[in-house]
Order: C-alpha cells, then sequence, then structure tokens
C-alpha cells in the first residue's frame, strides 16, 4: 500500500510540472525583424504554396515543385501580403500560405 502511494505522488508531481511547463508563459514569437528577409521590387521569383492552405492533404513534401505555386515579378511585400504581378495581372497572397519563395537569380 505504502509503496502505490508513493507511485501515485510521484505520478502527480510530474503530471503537474508538466502542465505548468505547458500553460507557462512562454509564447511564440517570430524572428527578430532583422533576420526575415526582404523582397526587393522587380525581383522575379516563384512563390509555392503550403499544402494545406490549398485544401490538398499532404503527409509529407517530397519536393516543392509538387506544391500549387504561382511565378511572376514581386510588386511590394510586408508583414502581411506579398504582391506578384504577371502579364499585368497583380496576385496578393498572404504570407501565411506561402511555403517557399525562389527568387530567381539573374
Amino acid at each position: 500500500m505504502r509503496r502505490c502511494s508513493w507511485l501515485m505522488v510521484v505520478v502527480c508531481v510530474i503530471l503537474a510540472l508538466t502542465t505548468w511547463f505547458y500553460v507557462s508563459g512562454r509564447e511564440a514569437r517570430a524572428a527578430e525583424p532583422d533576420a526575415k528577409a526582404r523582397f526587393t521590387a522587380g525581383t522575379q521569383c516563384v512563390v509555392y504554396f503550403r499544402g494545406d492552405a490549398c485544401g490538398q492533404a499532404l503527409n509529407h513534401v517530397a519536393s516543392v515543385r509538387n506544391c500549387p505555386s504561382v511565378s511572376g515579378t514581386i510588386v511590394s511585400a510586408d508583414e502581411q501580403w506579398l504582391v506578384l504581378e504577371t502579364n499585368k495581372t497583380r496576385t496578393h497572397i498572404p504570407q501565411n500560405v506561402i511555403l517557399v519563395v525562389d527568387v530567381v537569380q539573374k
């Protein structure tokens, strides 16, 4: 009986510590603003979208070439939007759906 109560105490302590670490004030933060990649207007690129954002059920991504994409010239970029232009058509892409931006080097 004594052994069972010690086991119960240990389990409760582990559960309490796990809950405390999970609920503690650690919040997710974005990278420092200086560490973010900057896109310059006029740069040719291909933007690949996250599969889950496009409605595809992907367990893994073998290559970004299999993901939906759009190519064009960067018009502007900020924290929320990336604006591309292709054949005088502008496409506004939310930053949270972007998987990879492949910049074409000249």
